[in-house]
C-alpha cells in the first residue's frame, strides 16, 4: 500500500498544509499537481486553495501586505465578486494601483484565476 492509498483526504490535506508552511515554493507544486491530475483524471477539475494564495501574498507581496488598499483589492480578488468582469476590473485596479504589472508571482497567479476564483467555477 502506497502513502496515497494509506491516507484519507483529510491527511493529505494537512500534509500540503504542513508542506506549504516548511516549504512556501509549494504552491508552485500544487500548480503542476493540477496538471498532472486532469491529464491523469479526465474529466475533473482541480482547483487550488485560496489560504495556499494567502498564505504566498504575505510570502511574495510582503511590502505589499501591510496596506490595507491592496489587502483589500486582493481579498476582493480572492472572493471573485459576482461576475468575471468585476474580477478582472478589481484585478487589473489592484495591478495598476501598487505598479505591479511587472510581479512574476501575481503573473503566474493570474494565469490560474481560473483554478482559484470562485468566479471562473460558477458555470462548472
Amino acid at each position: 500500500m502506497n502513502l496515497l492509498e494509506a491516507c484519507n483526504a483529510q491527511s493529505l490535506i494537512n500534509l500540503f498544509k504542513h508542506k506549504q508552511v516548511e516549504d512556501p515554493m509549494f504552491f508552485y507544486t500544487v500548480q503542476a499537481m493540477a496538471n498532472a491530475i486532469s491529464t491523469i483524471f479526465l474529466g475533473t477539475c482541480h482547483c487550488l486553495w485560496t489560504w495556499h494564495i494567502s498564505r504566498n501574498e504575505t510570502l511574495k507581496l510582503v511590502s505589499y501586505y501591510a496596506i490595507p488598499e491592496f489587502k483589500r483589492l486582493f481579498n476582493k480578488c480572492l472572493k471573485g465578486g459576482e461576475a468575471k468582469s468585476e474580477f478582472e476590473c478589481t484585478w487589473n485596479e489592484m495591478i495598476s494601483k501598487f505598479d505591479l504589472a511587472d510581479n512574476t508571482w501575481l503573473k503566474t497567479l493570474y494565469q490560474f484565476c481560473e483554478k482559484w476564483c470562485p468566479v471562473f467555477s460558477l458555470d462548472t
